[in-house]
């Protein structure tokens, strides 16, 4: 899968940020590890992907999270904040809990896209890798230079299988008692979820997403006192438009 976001990047800037908003990369497993701060240049961003390599066999997507708001609130106000987490479905290992942030992502105003994939499909829709493809990015040798200089490493490397093992399924089993946060964020902030398999569906979401981000109508209203704490439901409906979707945050609380 993160072989698959390595020629990504130009999408994500482009894309998605587009001409006046910034990206940053942020990776989670075991650790919780910023790549790329906030950026306008693609090459930046292109090369966090890239470099971007396995960490362990956590996901600890709600600490993600949270280092991602932490990194958002720093930010102008005036700026828009958007969350594209390409995750699983369901968090393993985090320390933050579920409603704390929730509650930062509405206080906040961001909105969450995220992408699934499955862990045991995915290593079935790579192509076969050399003991090059394995090397650092720096390190790898496309070509050789000259005559007398190293030749790439054309062995074939070894099936990563990832965590599509055995032990994997069964700790899967009891991971679906926990909740589905690719529904939760989403639904609760106004954005979508999407799955996909190979690249060329990575990308194409992406793109429906970049073009969603840039055809959104902000409306604001001033509302009546309430109870601090109480949760207020959000509806929004084009008027004489029945045929018409609309996707807004589910809500918000009222504030001392």
């Amino acid at each position: 899968m993160i072989d698959k976001l390595g020629g990504s990047g130009i999408l994500f800037t482009d894309l998605l940020a587009a001409s006046g908003g910034e990206t940053a990369i942020v990776s989670f497993s075991d650790h919780i590890i910023v790549h790329e701060d906030f950026t306008s240049e693609p090459d930046k961003v292109t090369h966090a992907l890239r470099m971007l390599r396995k960490e362990g066999d956590g996901a600890r997507m709600l600490d993600a999270l949270g280092a991602a708001l932490s990194m958002l609130e720093k930010r102008p106000v005036q700026r828009r904040r958007i969350v594209l987490m390409i995750a699983e479905k369901r968090d393993r290992g985090s320390e933050a809990s579920l409603s704390d942030i929730a509650e930062r992502v509405q206080r906040l105003n961001a909105t969450m896209y995220w992408l699934t994939f499955s862990p045991f499909l995915q290593p079935f829709t790579e192509k076969p890798k050399t003991m090059e493809d394995l090397k650092p990015e720096a390190e790898r040798i496309r070509a050789p230079k000259c005559a007398l200089c190293p030749a790439p490493d054309d062995r074939a490397a070894p099936l990563d299988l990832g965590p599509g093992g055995l032990g994997y399924a069964l700790g899967e089993l009891f991971r679906l008692k926990k909740p589905d946060l690719s529904t939760i964020f989403p639904n609760a902030t106004g954005g979508r979820s999407d799955g996909f398999l190979k690249k060329n569906a990575l990308e194409r979401t992406i793109q429906r997403i970049a073009e969603e981000v840039h055809r959104q109508y902000i409306l604001s209203f001033v509302p009546g006192k309430s109870e601090p704490g109480e949760f207020h439901r959000l509806r929004v409906a084009v008027r004489d438009r029945p045929e018409l979707q609309t996707r807004t945050r589910a809500g918000y609380w009222a504030i001392p």
